[in-house]
């Protein structure tokens, strides 16, 4: 009996497991797909930079515009209920420092 009984328990645990396995590779799937869509995003929005860069270079403009950068910030935190505002600001500070980079590049 208790030979039978361990061996339900075994069946079910590793019933378990595979759930819990199918669960996790499920929603590292999610994730994947989450992360090719932050990529081309930021790939849409670099192009526009470089737009930017264009018309800032023709129209005898500074790339760096601190208003700007402090708006893009404020507008993330505020888009937000979850994040953590100091890694919405990391975050976007990356984003922007890469923007001017490209801005630089281009002239």
């Amino acid at each position: 009996m208790r030979k039978n009984l361990k061996k339900v328990e075994n069946v079910i645990l590793a019933i378990v497991i595979k759930n819990f396995r199918m669960k996790l590779q499920e929603m590292r799937e999610e994730i994947d797909e989450i992360d090719r869509k932050i990529i081309k995003l930021l790939e849409r929005r670099f192009q526009i930079v470089n737009e930017i860069a264009k018309l800032k270079r023709e129209l005898g403009l500074r790339i760096e515009d601190n208003e700007r950068e402090a708006s893009i910030i404020e507008n993330c935190k505020k888009s937000s209920k979850e994040l953590d505002e100091e890694f919405i600001e990391e975050l976007m500070r990356l984003v922007i420092s890469h923007s001017k980079k490209i801005q630089e590049e281009k002239r």
